[in-house]
């Protein structure tokens, strides 16, 4: 077992209720103002497609015309899944594989997006937001990648030098059954972004409060960030250890 990996993966289970507040927080301020099930679901991929840094406008445009003029496609999980030409009870790792290849996508954009279905849905508390009633659980065989962008990518090669791509991180991740969940990974982001600083790799390791603060979607309040740059510090200290 990978010691580093192991304290870092257990940091993040002890510590899953702040990036699940933000991520709420996100899921509400993109979804909410919409009221159909169509548009709430247009409204999340939407985002999630604009996180690229340089998006492709007329290879998405494509895309996003033809996933929204669908009759069917935004409405549910499995017109989500007919639309990608799988069958309706297809699962996560089939989803990913069929929508990556999509002009305009990509790896870690469908990941993100799969990873954000499965939790907004998962998530207690976000009923008025929930746009699809059929999505499934994760089975225990089935595949669910980490979004690997430029903050993971500058964190993972300090758990372990040899990870630094999509690839070779989200494989090193099902190396071991006991951390195979890389819904609890995903809070990694979290935590890097929160304690980088500087845009060239390897960044400064310290807690970042005004990338914190900036954050349209993160708790204001003073109790809640001297606790978060505490838990931060910790992260910072794992990172940095042996």
């Amino acid at each position: 077992m990978h010691k580093k990996a192991n304290k870092i993966y257990n940091f993040l289970k002890r510590n899953r209720r702040f990036n699940k507040a933000f991520q709420a927080t996100y899921w509400h301020n993109i979804i909410s103002p919409n009221k159909s099930r169509k548009d709430k679901a247009y409204a999340l991929l939407h985002n999630v497609i604009f996180t690229q840094a340089q998006p492709k406008l007329d290879k998405i445009k494509v895309y996003l015309e033809g996933v929204y003029r669908d009759p069917t496609a935004l409405k549910s999980f499995k017109g989500f899944c007919k639309y990608h030409n799988l069958k309706s009870d297809a699962s996560y790792l089939e989803l990913f594989k069929q929508m990556q290849g999509k002009k305009g996508l990509g790896p870690k954009t469908t990941a993100l997006f799969i990873k954000n279905i499965i939790q907004l849905h998962a998530h207690a508390g976000n009923e008025e937001i929930k746009f699809w009633r059929d999505v499934p659980p994760v089975l225990i065989n089935d595949e669910v990648f980490l979004p690997v962008d430029a903050v993971i990518k500058d964190v993972f090669p300090r758990i372990d030098r040899h990870r630094n791509t999509f690839k070779s991180i989200n494989k090193f991740l099902q190396a071991e059954d006991e951390w195979k969940n890389n819904l609890i990974w995903d809070d990694l982001w979290f935590w890097g972004f929160i304690t980088q600083k500087g845009s060239k790799s390897p960044r400064k390791l310290v807690f970042n409060e005004s990338k914190y603060w900036l954050q349209p979607h993160s708790k204001k309040d003073s109790k809640t960030i001297s606790l978060i740059k505490k838990r931060g510090n910790e992260f910072i200290g794992l990172l940095k250890s042996k």
